[in-house]
């Protein structure tokens, strides 16, 4: 059972959470699957993409919350909270590359 979703860019794929820890990521004009990485053992809660795509991050019922590449949903970084549910996680947008 899917438990959150996030568009990807342009609104063309769709990364989806499940209750089994697994993320997929959909191609949305067809419904295909493009990739699935079993990422943790609980329920993941939610997932956030950065506005500029490049990292997506999932927060679980079992304690942590993993940074990942959104195109190949490689870990990039764990973060452990404990025994307890981490039931949410950003991503900063005041660390942009941009030039003001």
């Amino acid at each position: 059972m899917f438990t959150h979703a996030v568009w990807g860019p342009l609104n063309k794929t769709i990364y989806v959470a499940t209750t089994h820890g697994r993320v997929c990521h959909y191609d949305v004009s067809s419904g295909n699957l493009i990739n699935e990485k079993h990422l943790h053992t609980d329920e993941i809660f939610q997932l956030f993409i950065s506005h500029d795509f490049t990292m997506l991050v999932t927060s679980s019922r079992e304690g942590t919350s993993k940074l990942l590449n959104p195109e190949t949903l490689e870990e990039i970084r764990v973060f452990k909270y404990g025994p307890k549910p981490c039931r949410g996680a950003a991503i900063s947008p005041l660390f942009d590359d941009r030039e003001h």
